[in-house]
């Protein structure tokens, strides 16, 4: 799958942080994630679930559409960038046969930031851990971080 993300960097130390969002590495590539406490993320997700809010209030939504509509969400209100982000050849043949860039020497093709690209990544089946990352960095170290630099300008 995505060569970069096999080995999984434990997040101990943030590198910077730019425009409300915080870059984290995830091995050899770093994303730039917002808070999803973001006003943006929770009224786009609304709008996606609602043509689901009955099912969902019954808990009849499978976990699959809940995934896809997360990785949505999260691309179009949460995820602002990131640096470093290849496929290997033989996974985009693969998983994406209509991907559009074109691998370099070592077979990788670098994928270049774009809301569609992230969307396209973000809600493949072969990368839940990658969604679920994101996810979990959008809610504990993003917000302690940005909440915690708020209260020191207090101080």
């Amino acid at each position: 799958m995505l060569k970069n993300f096999r080995e999984v960097v434990e997040v101990k130390e943030v590198f910077k942080k730019h425009n409300n969002a915080v870059i984290f590495p995830y091995g050899s590539a770093t994303w730039s994630i917002k808070p999803l406490s973001d006003k943006g993320f929770q009224k786009r997700f609304d709008v996606l679930m609602k043509p689901y809010k009955r099912l969902a209030a019954k808990g009849k939504v499978d976990e699959e559409r809940c995934s896809e509509l997360l990785a949505v969400a999260l691309s179009e209100t949460i995820v602002t960038g990131w640096e470093g982000v290849y496929i290997d050849k033989e996974d985009m043949n693969e998983d994406f046969p209509n991907w559009k860039y074109k691998a370099n020497e070592e077979g990788q093709c670098k994928v270049p930031y774009s809301r569609e690209n992230c969307c396209l990544i973000l809600s493949h089946v072969n990368y839940k851990d990658l969604l679920l990352w994101v996810k979990d960095m959008s809610t504990s170290e993003a917000d302690y971080i940005i909440k915690t630099e708020k209260d020191n300008a207090k101080n």
